[in-house]
């Protein structure tokens, strides 16, 4: 009886020359050599290759071939990205919405395929390493400060606060119409369940305060076990 034969894929590439009929014999170790390679390649891709068997969020993802997944994983698409907006809403002094601090944005969907998004801001459905980004204007003042916060639960992250108390001849001596602009950027783990707010806070003398064009924005760098969510 012949032993089976070892494959050297997928340290090396097979050699093989072409059997011709009537001209050479094919002994058993030429189908072994190349039934042990075709199992090699096969332990090396594992069962179903063409399908991802644990993306972020939701049930496995079968593409029609390993190149569709792979070029689908290259391009980021299996990455969550959130992207919620609000174009314009009041903020007021008295803090009596929301937070002691100020009041929570409300916002409408842009673009959510993996169900970040629940109603009004984003709670992550997927542990991991996030970049988050937000945005608004605000409209002239001439005293006082605006604060624009993210906070994750109820606590805070990072903000953008904009004071308005400048010089006589500086900013506030320009026409009404400079919006104040204030902005984040963060970058940390999450754990899924945690809710990504903002916080819209009025410093002024103006009740309420028109703020526009605010946006969230949030994406999955990649997964985290759970002893690096801190």
């Amino acid at each position: 009886m012949i032993p089976i034969t070892s494959a050297i894929f997928p340290k090396s590439i097979v050699p093989w020359t072409d059997r011709i009929d009537n001209q050479d014999v094919v002994f058993a170790n030429d189908p072994n050599s190349l039934a042990a390679e075709v199992i090699a390649i096969e332990n090396t891709l594992g069962a179903m290759p063409h399908q991802e068997k644990a993306p972020f969020t939701g049930n496995a993802v079968t593409y029609n071939s390993v190149d569709a997944r792979i070029s689908d994983a290259v391009a980021g698409n299996l990455n969550p990205y959130c992207s919620i907006t609000v174009s314009s809403f009041f903020v007021f002094n008295q803090q009596q919405f929301g937070t002691r601090f100020g009041q929570y944005n409300t916002y409408s969907k842009v673009y959510d395929p993996y169900g970040y998004y629940n109603g009004s801001d984003i709670t992550i459905q997927a542990s991991g390493l996030y970049l988050i980004t937000g945005s608004q204007s605000w409209e002239w003042h001439d005293s006082g400060y605006l604060w624009h916060s993210m906070y994750i639960d109820d606590d805070w992250q990072c903000g953008h606060r904009w004071d308005w108390d400048f010089a006589p001849y500086g900013p506030a001596f320009f026409e009404a119409d400079r919006d104040a602009s204030t902005a984040f950027t963060w970058m940390g783990a999450i754990p899924a369940g945690k809710r990504v707010r903002v916080v819209s806070e009025n410093g002024t003398s103006r009740n309420p305060f028109q703020a526009t064009n605010s946006w969230l924005r949030l994406y999955c760098l990649r997964k985290l076990p759970a002893s690096a969510l801190g």
